[in-house]
């Protein structure tokens, strides 16, 4: 099991809930009234403060976050992006790959940054 948030813009409904099935802990920004709107840095740090493998297409606004930590010397606790090739509707592909990745993962997530494949 590995402990995940999705970003805003991916389907928790839908993404979120197809991972959850498979057995993983699941956090969604989009439907958490509480969450949806957040800043890039405040989803960023929930996801280091949860323990939770950050998964996003926002790969433009979260890069840059995840290199100035690692300048810093600090350690974050995952992130798989989502390049752009994949539609943001294209539910089956995107979970597909997600699951596709973390199985090939060996657990061990900390400071690790996955594109995600097809």
């Amino acid at each position: 099991m590995t402990r995940l948030l999705l970003d805003e813009h991916l389907s928790g409904r839908v993404i979120g809930k197809a991972l959850e099935e498979r057995g993983h802990d699941v956090k969604s920004i989009s439907g958490d009234k509480k969450l949806e709107g957040s800043e890039d840095g405040e989803v960023f740090e929930l996801a280091i403060s949860e323990e939770r493998v950050l998964v996003t297409a926002n790969v433009s606004d979260f890069m840059p976050l995840v290199i100035g930590l690692n300048e810093s010397g600090l350690s974050h606790s995952g992130c798989l992006f989502i390049p752009n090739s994949f539609r943001n509707e294209n539910f089956g592909a995107i979970i597909s790959a997600i699951e596709n990745q973390l199985e090939k993962a060996s657990g061990e997530w900390v400071d690790l940054v996955i594109w995600i494949e097809r």
